[in-house]
């Protein structure tokens, strides 16, 4: 992933990540996606989506691909 790639990403999978910010933001997410985005050291989520999703993209390449898929999996909704 490469940033601003969020636009790229196919629709379902941006709307998943759209839709897992939001909840996030009311402080609705699950313990999975709560752990996702703690995995990626996102904690503020007042920003557009698409910048919560460059710092996403910046940790995501230097996770263990057993950790990121996880990670990737809570947060696009499994699709990619």
């Amino acid at each position: 992933m490469t940033r601003r790639a969020l636009h790229g990403l196919p629709r379902p999978a941006a709307a998943a990540f759209r839709r897992n910010v939001t909840l996030a933001r009311a402080g609705e997410a699950s313990p999975e996606l709560a752990a996702a985005f703690e995995a990626v050291g996102v904690t503020n989520f007042m920003r557009p989506s698409v910048t919560v999703f460059d710092d996403v993209a910046d940790v995501l390449p230097l996770m263990r691909a057993g950790e990121r898929t996880e990670v990737e999996a809570a947060l696009f909704g499994g699709l990619q």
